[in-house]
């Protein structure tokens, strides 16, 4: 039986090789498969780069602009092609507003607000008739803002609305959902460090904002301090109250929305529960910090406080920025840190901008005898750039690929009134989305060196190295002052159990 076993595997075998013989042709030991007269090679396609195409003339479609009763500001947009409304509600009640020691309140505010159910029902009476209805009702917090969506089709409309209506005004905030989204976000806060660059980027957010209220996150101990009481007060100062603005689309009329948003925010007043903070400073020749975590690798992260969108340089920031790190495999750090030197899988930058404000950071992860080089190159890269114009082929490309990833960003009448209420609500100029690829079309090489000199020199760049010190503590002592610093997520990491 062996034997036959035996017999069958090599029969196999030979047959596997000459069906091989059969689709790829005998085998000479040494052809390989170049015709030997290349005028019969189809023709070599062009690079796309070089294709004249018709200048671009973006028009995006403007939704309409209506003031409600109280003074708050709506978007409109009607789109009858689908049976669909969409309906999202700007707030400002960001994350900046979170009181010290409970970071992360806004965001439990937000979550237990649309989970906890309602005075009038309960939070799984909430979720099945949601469900029975195919509506959603969701929500995202941010730094300043906070919004609230609902979707819905427009036969549901009507009744998923005054569930939004209950939601907003009369929020149960159910300890058990509270409890139980506390304990979701603990058990996330606990998973960051196994996730070293998500680790390195949170910490990098608090040494670039020096512990300001831009740069707190929220912990476990902060987490599991929150109450029901917190939730309620934060509600009542910033959800029921405050600077507001909302965006519907879909099918639906601005007669019978505008009724809907009048009967929601009749009452609202609009004036600000408390200012905004004032934008972080940069922060001038600072060390270079050090995280301690044994790892084989080194996480490489670098912050500097750049302009933002209201400022004039903000499209030399962004085409900068494409250039140097963020337009992925064509940008100097990808091509020079990973393809040329092969020192890392991941090397970039990426640009955040706020309306006052925006931030630049530059990441690598690289084997850790190799930290020193990798810092030493993208410092090379930042300063070549600010030293020398980049070249007009480079140039061109990156304002195309900026202009067009603006363009294609606007695929539904919900993302365009969506778009347009953040960018009203950040205090951005009316015209801002139809300028933005003129504006990007005129950025010279000259601005792209001013703004790398301006903003991000090694003067004003705030550098985070996670890894094993051991490897790396050497080569970066002589570049400037090491500080070491502790991060309670990985404190809590190393703390036993309790039963």
């Amino acid at each position: 039986m062996k034997k036959m076993y035996c017999v069958l595997l090599v029969s196999c075998f030979f047959l596997s090789v000459a069906g091989c013989s059969f689709m790829l042709g005998p085998y000479d030991g040494s052809r390989r498969h170049v015709p030997e007269d290349r005028a019969t090679v189809g023709p070599i396609l062009p690079d796309p780069n070089s294709i004249a195409v018709e200048p671009l003339d973006f028009d995006p479609p403007a939704p309409e602009r209506v003031v409600l009763d109280n003074g708050m500001v709506l978007f409109f947009m009607e789109d009858r092609e689908l049976p669909l409304v969409s309906l999202s509600l700007a707030m400002r009640a960001g994350s900046i507003f979170d009181p010290p020691g409970l970071e992360g309140l806004a965001a439990m505010t937000g979550k237990s607000m649309i989970r906890g159910g309602t005075v009038r029902m309960t939070p799984d009476e909430v979720d099945d008739e949601l469900d029975f209805l195919a509506a959603d009702i969701s929500v995202s917090v941010g730094k300043k803002t906070m919004v609230l969506s609902l979707d819905a089709t427009a036969d549901t409309f009507d009744r998923a609305f005054e569930i939004f209506y209950d939601i907003l005004h009369h929020p149960r905030f159910s300890e058990q959902r509270l409890a139980s989204a506390e304990n979701v976000t603990v058990e996330d806060l606990r998973r960051i460090p196994d996730n070293p660059q998500r680790l390195a980027f949170r910490e990098l957010s608090r040494l670039l904002y020096d512990d300001d209220r831009w740069g707190r996150s929220p912990s476990i101990d902060s987490v599991r301090a929150i109450t029901r009481d917190h939730c309620r007060t934060f509600h009542k100062n910033f959800i029921q109250s405050g600077p507001a603005m909302a965006a519907v689309s879909g099918d639906v009329s601005l007669r019978e929305i505008r009724t809907k948003l009048n009967d929601l925010f009749g009452s609202r007043s609009l004036e600000e529960s408390e200012p905004l903070p004032e934008p972080p400073d940069p922060r001038e020749s600072a060390p270079i910090y050090y995280l301690p975590k044994d790892l084989p690798q080194s996480v490489i992260v670098a912050g500097y406080l750049v302009p933002g969108e209201n400022d004039p340089d903000f499209y030399a920031m962004e085409v900068l920025n494409d250039i140097a790190g963020g337009g992925g495999f064509q940008s100097r750090m990808m091509t020079e840190i990973r393809t040329r030197r092969g020192l890392a899988y991941s090397a970039g930058s990426i640009y955040e901008p706020k309306s006052d404000f925006g931030v630049v950071a530059v990441y690598a992860m690289t084997k850790s005898e190799s930290t020193a080089n990798v810092v030493d190159l993208a410092n090379a890269i930042l300063e070549d750039l600010a030293r020398n114009p980049v070249d007009a082929q480079t140039l061109d490309r990156s304002r195309k690929s900026l202009i067009n990833s603006h363009v294609f960003s606007f695929t539904s009448a919900s993302k365009i009134t969506r778009i347009q209420m953040m960018n009203a609500f950040r205090g951005l100029p009316d015209n801002f989305l139809k300028t933005y690829t003129d504006r990007i079309a005129t950025v010279d090489a000259e601005d792209v060196r001013r703004s790398a000199d301006a903003y991000l020199g090694s003067n004003r760049r705030v550098l985070l190295v996670l890894g094993n010190p051991d490897s790396f503590m050497e080569q970066l002592s002589a570049k400037g002052t090491l500080v070491e610093i502790h991060s309670d997520l990985l404190e809590d990491a190393r703390e036993p159990a309790t039963e």
